[in-house]
């Protein structure tokens, strides 16, 4: 089967992704532009590197999770899109332990304390694969709204994004995978 791959306006890419299961969209950082791989299962998560593996928040697919670098330690990112764009992301760290797999991930705050929460990673029956962050949302918003924007996510603003003085820029806390980078 031939998979094309092509650039596509805003509209096809929101009617893309209300097909659940037809099509799935990946956003490429280099030129900030949506591409859409038209088969029916994407790239399995077995066939993907840990590197590579795209998530995408629960009802909100411009969210995104990602191991950037890694397989038992490494670095992490979350991101938004806005209007098509990459608008932020925050980087981090994660690492699992040896033996009893313990998980977590250490992001950085504009403040002295980093936020660090713990992560599972499962399959559901029905073959889908989920990154869980242990009260991550919460935190992050504890941490913005209650420490006055002094303690909340470092976050890198990008493409020129700049958000509204009652915005709070924090991730999500389950993340579904939604295909593989190329």
């Amino acid at each position: 089967m031939v998979k094309p791959n092509c650039i596509l306006s805003s509209s096809v890419i929101i009617a893309l992704l209300a097909t659940e299961g037809l099509a799935q969209a990946i956003i490429n950082d280099q030129d900030d532009t949506i591409s859409a791989l038209l088969n029916r299962e994407g790239v399995p998560f077995d066939k993907c590197a840990i590197n590579k593996r795209l998530y995408s928040a629960l009802d909100h697919p411009q969210h995104r999770f990602e191991f950037t670098t890694g397989a038992a330690g490494g670095t992490v990112r979350f991101s938004e899109y806005r209007d098509w764009k990459l608008g932020w992301t925050v980087s981090g760290e994660f690492a699992c332990s040896n033996g009893a797999v313990v998980c977590g991930i250490v992001l950085p705050t504009k403040g002295a304390e980093d936020i660090s929460v713990g992560y599972e990673e499962f399959e559901t029956p029905a073959g889908e694969h989920y990154v869980v962050f242990s009260h991550l949302r919460q935190i992050a918003f504890r941490r913005e709204f209650y420490g006055l924007g002094e303690q909340g996510l470092k976050v890198e603003l990008q493409s020129g994004f700049q958000p509204t003085d009652q915005e709070l820029l924090i991730p999500y806390n389950v993340y579904r995978y939604s295909n593989c980078q190329k």
